[in-house]
């Protein structure tokens, strides 16, 4: 260091005596001659003392890469790679002299304490050299052509070796130093290397680290070292020889070395026409690559033990495989298929990947040179391949994926010169009621459909009869293979006529699957059916003549409910094909079609089920397919749609999980309204109500889709005017009309009293027809009620099938909903006209005799509310008007109030009918009115006791019932508010507080 310090001092010391003898002398410009001459002079002066300095600090910095320390060695190398950056022959050859300078004196350090640790500092130098390395070669820092560079790095990459030779264990940092300098001086590392990768005389082996080298650097150079590999390999032949049987590290690192050859010269074939040697063939290598194969296949693989370095040698023989000569290929390729095959047995699953590799390369081979050479072995080969297709892939598992595609690689090869044997193979084997076999035949079908159809060639019409004979399949996960064979088949054109027709109801028979998912099989079928359909739709060409407009016919058979959504995705894709094509087929002819056989039927399907939209999404996808197919539906309602559909499309977009079905409900039955009036034909509303009440059928009881439709034949009957068709068509008509309305209104009731829970659907849908029909109607339900109600009550044992029998109790509720209805759609003055016969003939004889029934009670409340609510308009138009038995139902609903068995909910809906009821003349007595108060507060106040003993006892019921008694003492001061609006007298004020009193003074806290 003190030399090193000094020498800056001695130059110095140089400058500045100069040239003694030329200080007096003056230029021809009157400058000295040592004046002119300093600047040149510090110039240089400056770089040696700039090198000197860089010099010095890179020798610092090599000093503290050998320090015992590991975060300084780390921090010093990554100082001494940026100064590198700049310097790189400066820091390379320091490096180098520092190197030297420790190998001649190992157990001294300059200026530093001994090491403590047991790594030489020769080991800490060359670890130190990798970061360095490292940003050379990134940053292009060396120059190949430069021979000082050239001649260091010849010394570095010696004694780099020589470290890693050395070496007891290994140290990746050797390795990726050859490895980062092989990129741009691949001549020198293998210089380099192969003097220590020779056979020695003396028996010695060569080193594994060497072989490892050498394998890295064919992997990530592969197109500089292929013109080394005919050398390395025929030298690792003689290696092989005399590599001992016990030495199992040596075996393992040649495998892995010889499959790192093998690929990056197959690599360099694949992209010859960018090397630099263009005239390299697989043919270079057949000596090598039969001498290799011999020694893995004769000597290693029978005599080594250990099962991880069986399967390397495995691997290895399918590497050097592509390799072998044509005589050797001839001569033992068949055989060692052969003796490899029972290695499966031998070996176990865990060699599965290994040995199927083997045999597929050599097939590969074998195939290339004379494929007649597996005639022999071609049973036992299609066999075993099929055994390990119908091994099931663990995707968790890499081997067993490779395993499986490198089979079925053997199909496809064996198929382009033994198609018939194989494709006879195959369906012999789906023939077998195994499972399995079923799975492994179909997924090599599968695989063999990507084949062009010119190789295929007439096996096509093999493979599509078999898919055809067997499309009654159950097993889930054979159906969906099926499923992904009959798209493979679209593209080659064998999706037509009435087999293609057979394949689509396959399809769409997946796509209704309603089988909930397992562990087993995670994906539901109808995903599968759904994906190969729109995946026909939009990739194969030539398949809309089957799908268009064959495919309408699904939407109106009930067991494909659950396919529509996919249906409609796949129609509104065709759709606008041919729309945008104007092609002419995009106009359909329904006569031609079995089930969707007029728009009509269709329409009336699809906005059926679209009012239950959520179901896999499917409302979406019926309204974007109804706007493209409008025209088709009727022309007259495509401008409607257009600005229709995207409101609803919207809200359903911005509610994908759950929407308000009231409103939604409500919405669509103003489109359908809307959308017959846009239409404007009476035959259209005629069909459309003779469809709505046929398709009624389809839909399970008490669904969404069942209500909806009811209601939607009430919408309907009110777009028929009957003015305009007796004016228009003459009695003839208008009677047929007459008929068709209640033929309808039967019908719906008839489906609500056969389901659970439809009669306020019905009720609605009469309360729609009464808008304009209320004489038809009131004819309709006086009839049901004649025939299914008084015929019941005229039995001696009338009283007791009114307790017990459901259907009589379901069928006077569904009336009773029905009268209300009715009457709150009608017009006033039509329904004056009913209101004697509402009230006497229904609700009278209902609220005097519903003791029994909690259903009836709560129907006949109700449309009491109903109609004195509706007869308020009556009242408004004519002052005159009275009420009906308005006493007589008064007292009956106080009756009810005064009843203690009957429910909480009933008597609420007694005090709002109460309320409604006093609302219209004649005005209720004093005695009656007292009466109703006594009766309303005794209901309130004994509730509210009963409520205050539960609330010990079960939280959740007294939490219930309170709710339920808030509600009814809200209907009470609406009706309390009523009377005194009625009759505001003191004398009123105190009959109320009259009535309170006896609770006033209960020593509860209710009294206050």
């Amino acid at each position: 260091m003190a030399d090193f310090l000094g020498s800056p001092h001695k130059v110095g010391d140089e400058m500045a005596g100069g040239d003694g003898g030329c200080s007096g002398k003056t230029t021809p410009n009157g400058v000295s001659p040592g004046m002119a001459a300093s600047p040149s002079k510090i110039s240089t002066d400056s770089s040696l003392d700039s090198n000197i300095k860089t010099k010095t600090v890179v020798h610092s910095l090599l000093e503290a890469c050998s320090s015992p320390h590991s975060e300084i060695r780390q921090a010093a190398s990554h100082s001494l790679a940026l100064i590198g950056r700049q310097y790189p022959l400066l820091v390379l050859q320091e490096w180098y002299s520092e190197y030297s300078r420790f190998r001649e004196s190992p157990h001294t350090t300059p200026k530093r304490r001994p090491s403590s640790s047991s790594s030489p500092p020769t080991h800490w130098l060359t670890e130190a050299l990798m970061p360095l390395v490292t940003v050379l070669t990134k940053h292009n820092c060396l120059d190949p052509g430069d021979s000082s560079q050239r001649a260091v790095l010849g010394q570095i990459l010696a004694v780099v070796v020589e470290e890693m030779i050395a070496s007891d264990t290994r140290h990746d940092h050797y390795d990726a130093i050859l490895v980062e300098i092989g990129r741009d001086y691949m001549d020198k590392v293998m210089d380099v290397l192969l003097v220590h990768f020779q056979p020695s005389s003396t028996g010695t082996p060569v080193n594994p680290a060497v072989i490892e080298t050498l394998a890295s650097l064919s992997y990530n150079h592969p197109h500089h070292c292929v013109p080394f590999l005919k050398a390395i390999l025929s030298t690792l032949a003689h290696t092989m020889k005399s590599t001992k049987q016990a030495d199992v590290v040596t075996k393992s690192v040649i495998c892995k070395a010889i499959c790192r050859f093998c690929d990056a010269i197959l690599d360099y074939i694949s992209n010859i026409g960018e090397m630099p040697d263009p005239s390299v063939t697989v043919g270079h290598f057949h000596m090598e690559g039969d001498a290799i194969f011999d020694i893995l296949y004769i000597n290693w693989l029978p005599s080594t033990k250990e099962s991880t370095v069986k399967f390397q040698v495995l691997e290895c023989l399918a590497a050097c495989t592509p390799f072998l000569s044509k005589d050797y290929v001839l001569e033992k390729g068949p055989a060692s298929i052969s003796a490899l095959i029972t290695l499966y047995k031998k070996l176990g699953p865990s060699a599965n990947r290994e040995v199927t590799g083997c045999v597929c390369q050599l097939i590969e081979v074998i195939t290339k040179v004379s494929p007649i050479g597996l005639d022999n072995v071609l049973d036992q080969v299609l066999n075993a391949m099929f055994i390990q297709v119908c091994i099931l892939p663990d995707y968790t598992k890499s081997n067993t994926v490779k395993n499986h595609f490198e089979a079925i690689r053997c199909f496809d090869l064996l198929m382009k010169f033994y198609p018939e044997k194989v494709v006879s193979g195959l369906i012999q084997k789906y023939e077998n009621p195994d499972e399995r076999h079923k799975i492994g035949a179909l997924t090599i079908m599968k695989h063999l459909l990507n084949l062009p159809t010119k190789t295929l060639n007439y096996r096509l019409e093999e493979i599509t009869k078999t898919i055809h004979n067997n499309l009654d399949e159950t097993a889930p996960s054979v159906r969906k293979l099926m499923a992904q064979i009959i798209l493979n088949l679209g593209h080659h054109g064998c999706i037509t006529g009435e087999t293609g027709k057979d394949f689509l109801d396959f399809l769409l028979k997946l796509c209704a699957d309603d089988r909930k998912v397992t562990d087993n099989d995670p994906e539901p079928l109808t995903i599968t059916g759904d994906n190969v359909l729109q995946l026909l739709t939009n990739s194969v060409s030539g398949v809309d003549s089957v799908l268009w407009p064959y495919l309408l016919e699904f939407l109106l058979q009930e067991e494909f409910t659950l396919a529509v959504p996919a249906l409609c995705k796949s129609l509104l894709v065709i759709a606008n094909r041919k729309r945008i094509a104007e092609d002419s087929e995009y106009i359909v002819q329904f006569t031609n079609l079995q089930y969707c056989s007029s728009p009509v039927a269709l329409l009336t399907r699809l906005i059926v089920l679209a009012s239950n939209p959520l179901v896999n999404n499917r409302g979406v996808h019926i309204f974007k397919f109804l706007k493209a197919f409008s025209v088709n539906i009727n022309s007259c309602v495509r401008e409607l749609w257009e600005s229709r559909f995207p409101l609803l499309l919207h809200y359903l977009d911005q509610h994908p999980t759950s929407v308000e079905y009231y409103q939604w409900h409500n919405w669509l039955l103003q489109l359908l309204a809307d959308t017959l009036t846009a239409i404007g034909e009476d035959e259209w509303r005629r069909r459309l109500v003779l469809s709505l009440v046929d398709q009624l059928r389809m839909y399970p009881n008490d669904s969404v889709e069942k209500k909806f439709a009811v209601q939607c034949v009430g919408v309907v009957l009110d777009q028929i005017n009957m003015d305009q068709c007796s004016s228009e068509l003459g009695v003839d008509v208008e009677k047929l009309v007459h008929e068709l309305i209640s033929d309808n209104l039967s019908a719906i009731f008839l489906t609500a009293t056969d389901s659970s829970n439809m009669e306020e659907a019905c009720a609605k849908a009469y309360g729609l027809a009464a808008k304009k029909h209320l004489n038809l109607v009131m004819s309709k339900l006086e009839t049901l009620h004649k025939g299914q109600v008084k015929k019941k009550s005229s039995s001696f044992f009338g009283i007791f099938h009114r307790t017990s029998d459901e259907t009589y109790e379901k069928k006077l509720t569904c009336i009773l909903y029905c009268v209300g209805e009715a009457a709150q759609n009608a017009e006033a003055s039509e329904l004056e006209k009913y209101a004697d016969k509402i009230v006497v003939e229904f609700l009278g004889p209902s609220i005097a005799s519903c003791q029994g029934s909690e259903v009836i009670q709560a129907a006949v409340l109700t449309s009491i509310s109903q109609v004195a609510i509706s007869l308020k308009k009556v009242l408004e138009e004519n002052s005159k008007f009275l009420m009906p038995q308005h006493d007589s139902l008064v007292n009956a609903i106080i009756t009810v109030l005064q009843d203690n068995q009957v429910s909480l909910k009933s008597k609420q809906l007694a005090l709002l009918a109460l309320t409604n009821i006093i609302q219209l003349p004649p005005v209720i007595s004093q005695s009656t009115r007292c009466i109703m108060l006594k009766a309303s507060f005794n209901t309130l106040f004994n509730s509210f006791l009963e409520a205050d003993s539960l609330k010990h006892e079960d939280y959740t019921m007294a939490r219930e019932l309170d709710n339920k008694l808030t509600s009814i003492g809200d209907s009470l001061h609406i009706l309390i508010k009523e009377l005194l609006r009625q009759d505001m007298e003191q004398s009123t004020i105190d009959e109320i507080f009259t009535m309170l009193e006896t609770w006033l003074r209960l020593d509860h806290s209710l009294s206050r």
